[in-house]
């Protein structure tokens, strides 16, 4: 079996995410990935670029972090993650873990006394359910990877925010120990 061939058959976050949303999209991601249902429109491309945009937001609220800046299959992704892990920077962003065959990538990683706080970042309003199972299989991974995740957030867009307002973009909430 190909190298390629394994990494499309081992889980990572996204897969787990999908798989318990939609399992026949899973299979299609799986075993079909040039499949016409798996085709990027541009209304869903719209909402990838959104998330981007939201992510590079969320990023400036952490300064002196630093973002993996390698492709999602690059296998130097890991190496970089724990350069910078072993550097000490205060956050990593898109920092990468595998554990038990399972590949995730957290959106902030942000080291605190004593540990880490897993941060989820996400373009809508609320800490859905499915944000949190995404922040999950996360936490399990990085923590399987040999960190101590004391704290797993959401942080999301405020429903409250007007701009150009007091308020911040932003509202984080702590959904450590939450379960959909």
């Amino acid at each position: 079996m190909t190298a390629a061939r394994d990494r499309s058959l081992s889980l990572s976050k996204s897969r787990f995410v999908v798989g318990c949303q939609c399992h026949k999209y899973l299979w299609l991601r799986t075993y079909e990935p040039d499949a016409p249902e798996l085709a990027i429109t541009p209304s869903v491309q719209d909402v990838f670029d959104q998330g981007n945009q939201v992510g590079a937001l969320a990023r400036e609220r952490f300064p002196g972090g630093v973002l993996v800046e390698l492709a999602y299959d690059d296998p130097n992704r890991m190496p970089r993650t724990r350069e910078l892990l072993d550097a000490g920077v205060p956050a990593i962003f898109e920092a990468a873990f595998v554990a038990d065959h399972t590949y995730a990538a957290v959106d902030v990683l942000l080291r605190e006394a004593g540990g880490f706080t897993l941060i989820e970042v996400k373009s809508g309003s609320g800490a859905k359910d499915k944000y949190v199972l995404d922040a999950a299989i996360q936490a399990h991974v990085v923590q399987r990877a040999g960190l101590d995740v004391r704290r797993v957030e959401i942080m999301h867009l405020n429903k409250a925010y007007v701009h150009p307002g007091p308020a911040d973009l932003f509202v984080r909430e702590d959904v450590t120990g939450a379960g959909p």
